[in-house]
């Protein structure tokens, strides 16, 4: 619930809090973290029914992972705004609280009142407070399941805890977790579409610090598979190139995970929760010169561009007259530079050259060309 600071904020039930807090440096539009955040909840008696505090004095990048606990995973994961947890999650490994672990519910009783303070201050000293009030009102009923809604063949459920390492059969399907891969308790469940292409797993909107490792059995090839038009109803599957896809709104590629061939399913470490689909990546990467004709610049440096729509970008290699040449991949900009300083190839002769570029299930696009350089 977002609102402004003069509302009553009505809590339905047990409700957890996170607030968005940053620091903008006088003259700039840049955004910058907090130094101190500090939060309590005081019923209208004057008990305490949360506390909080966190300071960013030094963060510990060995378990940096541990700020998707920290942050409110919902907001983060989609728009990366700076909203902070006002509860330590139980196995939140995080050097920065002064408070002990919390699940981090609050309560109320219908009509029953409480106030919200959070105080926070920037590397400087500047300090800012915001007072909340609360009361209680009726709880909501619980919201049905999502299954119909997914078009789901079958689905189950079954509770994980963050301490323990467990396996799961669910169908011909088999989930594998170590212990520490989720935060706290989670109901972790499993929907399958018909096509047994697609697979919905819960809980989506949390943060996982391990993968959740899917031996992914071979669907029948009788039902039509969307988007795989190169394979018949009937034919036998290949079994390479596969990869389990997650896919914006929009249609881009959000993620892909290789999916590796078993005896006689796939097996793929899935990073996240949310629907997974199988896709086969048949096509080769993209190589294209900066200008339309050379990748030749006018400092003597080559230039190309370089893409994969699906799979991503695994190795680029190079050679000028057989002899293998140091390349610079820009992920970021899709581009990969041989720079002339490197001195690989001859000056006013005309030489063979050669960029491979492999995609990350082992798809090749050889670009081949005679260039001179000046």
């Amino acid at each position: 619930v977002t609102l402004p600071v003069s509302d009553t904020l009505v809590l339905q039930g047990k409700t957890r809090f996170a607030i968005e807090g940053y620091d903008l440096l006088d003259g700039a539009s840049n955004i910058c973290g907090l130094r101190t955040l500090a939060a309590q909840v005081t019923s209208e008696s004057g008990e305490t029914l949360l506390t909080y505090r966190a300071s960013w004095d030094e963060l510990d990048f060995a378990v940096n992972k541990d700020m998707n606990a920290h942050a409110f995973y919902p907001v983060w994961s989609k728009e990366r705004d700076q909203v902070h947890r006002l509860h330590r999650l139980p196995t939140n490994r995080l050097g920065i609280y002064t408070t002990p672990p919390s699940e981090g519910w609050v309560e109320l009783d219908p009509g029953m009142r409480a106030e919200l303070r959070v105080a926070a201050t920037d590397a400087a000293g500047n300090a800012t407070s915001v007072h909340v009030s609360l009361v209680g009102g009726l709880s909501l009923s619980p919201e049905g399941g999502v299954c119909n809604d997914l078009g789901a063949q079958d689905h189950g459920e079954w509770k994980v805890e963050p301490g323990f390492a467990g396996t799961q059969s669910h169908g011909s399907f088999e989930f594998a977790w170590k212990a520490g891969t989720f935060f706290e308790s989670e109901i972790m469940g499993v929907f399958v579409r018909e096509n047994g292409r697609t697979l919905e797993m819960m809980p989506i909107d949390v943060p996982y610090r391990k993968s959740i490792q899917v031996q992914w059995p071979v669907p029948s090839s009788v039902n039509v598979w969307e988007g795989a038009w190169s394979i018949l109803p009937g034919d036998t599957l290949p079994s390479d190139r596969w990869l389990a896809v997650q896919r914006k709104e929009s249609g881009e590629v959000a993620r892909a995970v290789v999916a590796s061939w078993l005896d006689s399913a796939w097996e793929v470490d899935l990073p996240r929760g949310g629907q997974w689909t199988l896709e086969r990546d048949t096509v080769a990467p993209r190589v294209l010169p900066y200008h339309s004709g050379t990748p030749l610049m006018v400092s003597g440096d080559a230039v190309w561009y370089v893409e994969d729509a699906l799979s991503g970008i695994a190795d680029v290699q190079m050679t000028i007259q057989g002899r293998w040449a140091r390349v610079v991949w820009d992920p970021k900009r899709n581009m990969v530079t041989y720079a002339a300083a490197d001195a690989i190839h001859p000056r006013g002769l005309p030489c063979p050259v050669s960029l491979q570029v492999t995609d990350e299930v082992g798809n090749i696009h050889t670009w081949r060309r005679t260039l001179t350089w000046p």
